[in-house]
């Protein structure tokens, strides 16, 4: 899909749902160049681990220089990988932003790979076969809907 940045709005919605605690592992899939990673570390600093997917090598490029602009190296980790191979297992809350193709080759691989309690968090684009436990519309329309794994 071709890049499409998210909205600071829809940033600050994504942080407030997934709720990121100290011990998260939080993943954002499909980073681009990095507005919810970043940010999302950057406002959740008692969050250690932070997880960056993306497959175009100069996105996940720029994602790797904007972490290092805000000097978060040492706490996020941007990984130029195609996500339907990646290993999910140790991830508690997500943040996807994906085309309903993009949902649809993922999920059936995260099913298999996600901790139960998982969060997840998917902008403007439902996951197949799942129900929300929350769906928010922003002031400007978009929408977010936040899934537990069980």
């Amino acid at each position: 899909a071709p890049y499409n940045p998210t909205p600071n709005e829809v940033v600050n919605v994504a942080i407030e749902l997934l709720d990121i605690c100290k011990d998260d592992v939080v993943c954002d899939v499909g980073c681009g160049k990095g507005a919810f990673l970043v940010e999302a570390a950057r406002q959740v600093e008692v969050c250690t681990r932070y997880v960056g997917i993306e497959f175009a090598e100069n996105l996940a490029r720029c994602c790797k220089e904007n972490v290092e602009k805000f000097h978060l190296g040492d706490r996020v980790r941007v990984v130029k990988a195609d996500a339907t191979k990646y290993d999910f297992s140790d991830i508690t809350a997500m943040f996807l932003y994906l085309v309903p193709d993009g949902l649809r080759a993922i999920y059936s691989k995260l099913e298999k790979r996600l901790k139960a309690g998982c969060r997840i968090v998917s902008y403007t684009f439902s996951i197949p076969n799942l129900k929300p436990v929350k769906e928010i519309s922003t002031k400007a329309g978009l929408k977010l809907r936040l899934y537990n794994r069980s």
